[in-house]
């Protein structure tokens, strides 16, 4: 299920992966002012955990960002691990 809201705030969970570089958080900032969010940010236990830096940039930008809801008995490092691994 996708529901907008304004933010959530970062889960620990999120950082096993670390920031990006500013020169890749600028053009994603750019993709998302000129094409909008195009994978919505996965939140867990009312915390995101894979997408702050979405989040962060949908915000920068005024989009309204989209965010899918795990339930909350998922594993939330399984989650994370297979979006940005795989």
């Amino acid at each position: 299920m996708t529901t907008p809201r304004r933010e959530y705030p970062t889960s620990e969970f999120a950082v096993l992966f670390p920031e990006m570089a500013p020169e890749d958080y600028q053009q994603l900032v750019a993709s998302i002012r000129e094409q909008g969010l195009l994978d919505p940010i996965a939140v867990w236990r009312g915390e995101v955990i894979d997408g702050r830096h979405r989040q962060r940039a949908c915000l920068a930008v005024g989009v309204v960002p989209l965010y899918i809801h795990l339930d909350s008995e998922a594993d939330p490092v399984e989650y994370i691990l297979a979006k940005n691994l795989a």
